[in-house]
């Protein structure tokens, strides 16, 4: 099974995250490994946020 990191845009594609990882309860084809709203201000810099979601997935 392979860890999978999911990145999508909230206000438009919540339905097409929330439906895959529904989907992934049922079959177990990956490990979700994405970073919930609000762990990480959005108001940081791109630069800065990529380096926070790096040190989550460790």
């Amino acid at each position: 099974m392979h860890r999978v990191f999911i990145s999508f845009h909230h206000k438009n594609d919540q339905f097409y995250k929330d439906e895959l990882i529904r989907l992934n309860r049922d079959s177990r084809i990956f490990i979700d490994e994405s970073v919930n709203t609000r762990d990480i201000d959005e108001n940081l810099p791109d630069q800065t946020i990529r380096r926070i979601i790096l040190f989550l997935r460790r």
